[in-house]
């Protein structure tokens, strides 16, 4: 929790031991409420598959590039053990 304590803007924790119906719903809910917030700028969405030990460096990576960074916590499901699911907005560029 210190991540969402330090990146509160960027950073959503969705739990992903639910179904993943409810996890992509409450994910573009998380990615909507962004897009809004930033003035509905366009924006695509990666999902990265981390090892767990790489997930800090990570994030403090993405996030200090201004990149929306929501992770998917869970204890089973179809996530691996040992294995983190990020879902990375990337906002594009007005020209």
């Amino acid at each position: 929790m210190e991540l969402l304590d330090t990146y509160s803007d960027n950073l959503q924790i969705i739990d992903a031991s639910k179904s993943i119906e409810e996890v992509f719903s409450q994910s573009i809910v998380y990615i909507e409420n962004i897009i809004k917030k930033k003035g509905g700028d366009s924006m695509k969405l990666i999902i990265a598959i981390v090892q767990d030990q790489d997930i800090p460096s990570l994030i403090d990576d993405l996030t200090e590039n201004e990149f929306r960074v929501t992770k998917l916590a869970s204890t089973g499901g179809f996530l691996k053990s040992g294995n983190t699911t990020l879902l990375i907005g990337v906002e594009e560029r007005k020209k």
